[in-house]
């Protein structure tokens, strides 16, 4: 992996806007075992089945993601270069040698890269790695929470107070917590808040998946020597459902967490199952898989490439004001198995004042967008309530009408 330095173009067309959906209405309503989960399409943010997705609630180490984020941005903007040395801070390799809360004791007496940390964080889930990484890109662990509460919020998530880089709670926090602080505080975003950072992690920096796809890898132990670390997802490697990552997360109170990213009909989803409760680790990756069993089963796949109904855009300086227009790219849909007729693209008409292209257009020109209408409308579930809106174009060169015309028609008499 040559970094994260490179950053993919994100969502295809443009994925802003709103349509009208039914609160927390999803494709499915799947049956599991945990307290909380949902599947989402990666791409378009559509959400395939949710169970009390939009309850917060505590995510442990899921948390890990929102400090790689930020250092994969970082890492993209050239302020960290991913063999960069690192060294941990003395009180952070102290209380990872300490007691039974980290999984990746660190030292400071030599020191890490950029990988060797994010490695650590992601895959056995250390938390003095990901502690460092947030010191990395904010100068403390205090300043780092603020950072990540700013960058949930510029997400559309709201009101959440963070309260560590690792995802543990502030009793847990040894020589980090503060007296001004409830023991009991600790990270807390609903399923659907999860995904829609994972989604946020893997369509901007996907390098990232090829760390999380790793079954194991190899950093410096305390003397410097090689050592195997073990990714903590049981479910890496799965070949039904493609499964590269993404990250555990685990309390003593509320159980395991998961968030996955997959295949499910050639699609990319995320899936996040969040609180086994007492039932035992085993718990989360069983109802993962079955989250995946269920959208496989109770779905299909729709593949829209038209616009249905009026496929004409009025463009004043048109030689032909009428212009043919379409779709720029096919959208894909999810749906409930059973349904008919169900889903439409519809061209979005112009507001009467809204400032449209001006001709002569090459063929391809983008000059709208289009909504997705569907027939039931708990399919049109979207993270955020923010649907897709992909772009319009020309179907052919559009060429300008002449000086007279356009004026006899800014006269509205042609």
């Amino acid at each position: 992996m040559k970094g994260m330095s490179k950053l993919v173009t994100g969502l295809v067309g443009v994925m802003i806007g709103m349509v009208p959906i039914l609160s927390s209405a999803a494709v499915i309503k799947p049956q599991v075992q945990t307290r909380s989960a949902v599947v989402v399409d990666q791409v378009t943010g559509q959400v395939l089945a949710d169970k009390d997705g939009e309850e917060r609630l505590p995510i442990a180490s899921l948390s890990k993601l929102v400090v790689v984020y930020l250092v994969a941005q970082q890492l993209k903007q050239g302020k960290l270069q991913m063999e960069q040395s690192v060294y941990v801070p003395e009180k952070i390799a102290r209380f990872t040698q300490t007691g039974n809360l980290d999984t990746v004791p660190l030292t400071s007496e030599h020191p890490y890269t950029v990988r060797d940390l994010l490695t650590a964080a992601l895959l056995p889930s250390g938390n003095g790695a990901a502690m460092t990484l947030a010191n990395l890109v904010a100068t403390s662990q205090a300043a780092y929470n603020r950072r990540a509460e700013r960058l949930l919020t510029s997400w559309g998530i709201k009101g959440v107070h963070w309260y560590s880089a690792a995802g543990l709670s502030e009793a847990d926090l040894g020589p980090f917590k503060s007296s001004k602080i409830s023991p009991k505080a600790e990270n807390k975003l609903s399923a659907r808040e999860v995904a829609l950072v994972a989604q946020h992690l893997v369509q901007d920096f996907p390098q990232v998946v090829s760390i999380t796809a790793q079954k194991q890898a190899q950093i410096p132990d305390l003397n410097g020597q090689s050592k195997t670390i073990k990714n903590s997802n049981q479910l890496v490697g799965n070949r039904r459902y493609q499964i590269r990552g993404l990250k555990t997360g685990q309390t003593p109170d509320d159980g395991t967490n998961l968030v996955t990213i997959a295949q499910v009909k050639r699609r990319p989803v995320i899936t996040v199952a969040l609180n086994t409760g007492q039932q035992g680790r085993q718990v989360v990756f069983s109802t993962t898989l079955s989250l995946l069993d269920q959208v496989q089963a109770q779905t299909k796949t729709v593949v829209l490439k038209q616009l249905k109904g009026r496929s004409t855009l009025n463009l004043l300086t048109a030689k032909n004001q009428q212009v043919p227009v379409k779709v720029a790219a096919p959208v894909t849909v999810f749906v409930a198995r059973q349904e008919e007729n169900e889903a439409t693209l519809k061209l979005i008409q112009p507001a009467a004042k809204a400032k449209l292209p001006q001709a002569p257009l090459k063929k391809a020109s983008q000059v709208g967008q289009a909504e997705l209408v569907f027939q039931n409308k708990q399919d049109a579930d979207f993270l955020q309530n923010q649907a897709p809106k992909p772009p319009v174009v020309t179907s052919q060169p559009v060429s300008r009408a002449n000086w007279l015309v356009l004026c006899w028609r800014r006269l509205g008499l042609g």
